[in-house]
């Protein structure tokens, strides 16, 4: 199993242990994640470097897996279904499936949707880039407060002073504004490889609507699923809802006195309860229920 996250390679390894901790237990024997160009120190910008990070990509792979003809399934969310894509391309049949989560469909012989993106960040600042990543991430208060409601020398501040802003910035920019894309009439097309793609409701750019047309990159069948989540909470395991304690009475003589006082601790003894539970991730649990057809 290969992964190719989106959108920073120094998070995004502790986001996808769950899949890749999931997809070993499901009985896959090697899984491993792949990055984006700026963390093989790939600085070109365009499309006419990307087949480059796509035999990279190839070695990176064939090192991974001992053995250049092995099978593999891809995986790729968000940005990363470009890579994927792009592999599965060039491999053919070697790829027995992928799996492509929150990106809306590529298609051949037009720009895909992250060479527009690359053109418009160059027309705008800063503060577009954050919009936009705003955009997907909307739980992200303080992000959305910095891109939204700053004014410019509160935002120039805040993205100078903030190592995680400063960092988030520079991610953003290299992997977004001053990118390399994939060429739609060189690196991808129609591919005898099979596609399941999967919608998260909760993000409006990635609705069914907009995951249809990846059937026209497969000529080995096609499968469209929608999970409950959004943009990037798409990959974490939701925790399960759970009753109040039954210890936890608003006569326990451990409570404070006052109805809004038991009323929050009754809330923090819930919370408490759903850090320590285990929760399931529907994304994963479509994949790897999925893949099981390949592993016997």
């Amino acid at each position: 199993m290969q992964c190719y996250p989106a959108p920073s390679p120094k998070r995004w390894p502790q986001r996808l242990e769950p899949l890749i901790q999931a997809v070993r237990d499901a009985g896959v024997q090697d899984a491993t994640i792949f990055h984006f160009p700026d963390a093989y120190e790939m600085t070109g910008e365009g499309r006419e470097p990307w087949s480059t990070y796509v035999d990279l990509l190839v070695g990176e792979i064939n090192k991974a897996a001992g053995d250049k003809d092995r099978p593999l399934l891809l995986f790729g969310h968000s940005r990363g279904a470009a890579p994927a894509t792009c592999v599965a391309y060039r491999l053919g049949t070697r790829v027995k499936k992928v799996y492509i989560a929150a990106c809306g469909a590529m298609k051949a012989h037009e720009p895909t949707g992250w060479e527009l993106l690359s053109q418009r960040f160059k027309e705008g600042g800063d503060r577009d880039l954050l919009k936009w990543f705003s955009s997907i991430q909307p739980g992200n208060l303080l992000l959305r407060r910095t891109a939204f409601e700053t004014s410019p020398r509160e935002f120039e501040e805040q993205t100078t002073s903030s190592k995680m802003m400063a960092d988030m910035l520079h991610v953003m920019r290299s992997q977004y504004r001053d990118a390399m894309y994939p060429d739609p009439d060189r690196d991808f097309g129609c591919m005898p490889v099979p596609i399941m793609a999967l919608s998260p409701l909760h993000d409006e750019s990635c609705q069914p609507e907009h995951c249809q047309d990846w059937e026209l990159l497969t000529s080995a069948g096609f499968q469209l699923e929608t999970v409950d989540a959004g943009h990037m909470d798409c990959l974490m395991p939701q925790q399960e809802e759970i009753s109040i304690p039954a210890d936890v009475e608003s006569e326990s003589p451990l409570l404070p006195q006052g109805g809004a006082m038991i009323w929050i601790a009754r809330a923090l003894a819930k919370v408490q309860a759903l850090q320590h539970s285990k929760g399931k991730c529907e994304l994963f649990e479509k994949i790897c229920k999925d893949f099981q057809q390949f592993l016997h």
